[in-house]
């Protein structure tokens, strides 16, 4: 089971999105998994730059028993 998504936050100007994935525990034990997921799933984080502002904030991890939770928030900065 892999879930896998992008919630938009402001559905008018399409400035900010968060990408989101959902994983079994067991697929991802420890630190090094972690990364591989990061790396094959989302973007690298990066600071606001021009012309429009555009950033990538880095991935959060939130970790339960069953499942692994990771988001990333993208952007414009208005």
């Amino acid at each position: 089971m892999r879930m896998r998504g992008v919630k938009v936050f402001d559905a008018v100007s399409l400035s900010r999105q968060l990408d989101w994935l959902i994983v079994p525990a067991h697929q991802c034990r420890d630190e090094h998994d972690e990364q591989r997921l990061i790396a094959a799933h989302f973007r690298l984080p990066h600071e606001p730059w021009q012309p429009y502002q555009a950033f990538v904030h880095p991935v959060v991890i939130q970790r339960s028993r069953r499942r692994v939770l990771f988001r990333q928030e993208s952007g414009l900065e208005l």
